[in-house]
């Protein structure tokens, strides 16, 4: 199972703050990321780093999400500038792969086709206000 269930600190604050966050590919009924089964994703999943926060300073914080590919390129980053105002605060950033113009047709016969860079193990961090709070691995096959 990918999640990870952890304390850190903020430098600037100080202060030791509760998160818990967690990479999945699976939504419930509502839509919403829910705790995986386990850390190998298919080509065409969407996956999601979900990541809840509390008992952090009330004011303005950026999330950073950024997705490496297995060769060691940074595919993705999402920037999501949030206020906390209390209480369990829970955000999730997503990487859906597109393949190359003109493997559609091609894809029919074998999925892999044009994904062959995304196939092996990814890393994902996750930060809250420049302090990182984690790294996390996962796998995607075709």
């Amino acid at each position: 199972m990918a999640f990870l269930l952890a304390s850190f600190t903020l430098p600037a604050h100080g202060k030791t703050i509760w998160h818990d966050w967690y990479v999945t590919n699976e939504i419930n009924d509502n839509g919403q990321p829910i705790r995986p089964r386990n850390n190998i994703f298919n080509c065409s999943d969407r996956i999601y780093a979900v990541v809840s926060v509390k008992d952090i300073k009330h004011e303005t914080h950026v999330l950073v999400v950024d997705w490496v590919d297995p060769a060691g390129r940074k595919r993705e980053r999402t920037e999501h500038v949030f206020e906390y105002y209390g209480g369990r605060h829970t955000m999730w950033a997503w990487l859906t792969l597109h393949p190359p113009r003109g493997s559609i047709a091609l894809r029919l016969l074998n999925p892999s086709v044009g994904m062959q860079d995304f196939i092996g193990l990814w890393t994902v961090t996750v930060s809250i206000d420049s302090s990182l709070i984690g790294k996390n691995k996962f796998e995607i096959l075709c």
